[in-house]
């Protein structure tokens, strides 16, 4: 998708981008049946908790897509802005990438911003860690009360160093 939207974009300086997956991950507020730190559960139960629930959000994300193609045919398909961004970047196209920052950025929300802070795309580019730790930081009230904040803690093999007993 990405590479067939590349060529879209070079021909018709326009692209489309998909929804962030961590958009369709549950909102892990201190209400969340989600929870994992109020589950009482080990890390490996956490870890096949968030497994479970990147699947499901991958799933949700592709059928959103599948069926934004079906009822746009003379679209070209919407690709991943984190996709785009990193073809940009080694293809040295400045303006695509920064359409793909943009799109990352105003699908940043309270519910997702840990799952995007603590990303391994986030971790390979400062420009995105800034753009996301200052939204972080502006909502900080609300994001350190979140679950999703406690049970990043919880994926140990994603962020070595940051897990209990690591």
């Amino acid at each position: 998708m990405t590479f067939h939207a590349l060529l879209n974009y070079l021909y018709t300086d326009s692209v489309d981008f998909a929804p962030l997956t961590s958009s369709f991950l549950p909102p892990g507020d201190a209400h969340s049946e989600a929870s994992i730190t109020g589950l009482g559960t080990n890390r490996s139960q956490a870890a096949a908790l968030f497994n479970k629930q990147m699947l499901a959000a991958h799933r949700a994300r592709r059928e959103l897509i599948v069926n934004f193609c079906e009822q746009h045919p003379d679209k070209k398909g919407s690709c991943s802005a984190k996709s785009m961004y990193k073809l940009a970047d080694k293809m040295n196209i400045q303006e695509l990438k920064q359409r793909a920052k943009e799109h990352i950025q105003k699908s940043l929300t309270e519910q997702n911003i840990v799952w995007e802070l603590f990303s391994g795309f986030t971790a390979k580019y400062p420009e995105i860690m800034k753009m996301q730790t200052e939204f972080a930081l502006q909502h900080w009230g609300k994001v350190k009360k979140m679950d999703a904040m406690k049970n990043i803690f919880a994926r140990g093999s994603a962020h070595p160093g940051l897990a209990e007993g690591e």
